[in-house]
């Protein structure tokens, strides 16, 4: 099942005129992991998201928060801190923007750990 994130990144490839493939060559992926990635089997890292709003001249602020929230976020709720709606008003963000970016890192983590076993 594909995520949000791969469809918005598809999406915008496709807006550009670009290929999935062409992206991961210029993020250093392989083309199967590309696809792995937009379809969800995968997730996509942050650096690999930040180097894709950059070749695409992306806002920073594309995938609905900024870097700088999406630091924040998981800072706040890494240390502790819980309750989404609390997070989202000292960030300036909906619940839906900051359960996202907590969503997508713990699985980031737990892939990763995964991996690592």
């Amino acid at each position: 099942m594909e995520n949000i994130t791969g469809s918005l990144i598809r999406s915008e490839i496709k807006k550009q005129g670009r290929t999935s493939k062409w992206v991961g060559e210029q993020i250093g992926l392989s083309e199967s992991t590309m696809s792995q990635r937009l379809s969800g089997i995968s997730n996509f890292t942050y650096p690999e998201i930040r180097k894709i709003k950059e070749i695409l001249s992306l806002p920073g602020d594309w995938l609905g928060v900024s870097e700088e929230q999406e630091l924040a976020i998981l800072e706040l709720f890494y240390n502790g801190n819980e309750d989404i709606d609390v997070i989202a008003e000292q960030v300036n963000a909906s619940f839906e923007q900051v359960s996202g970016v907590i969503i997508y890192d713990l699985n980031s983590n737990l892939k990763t750990r995964n991996n690592e076993n």
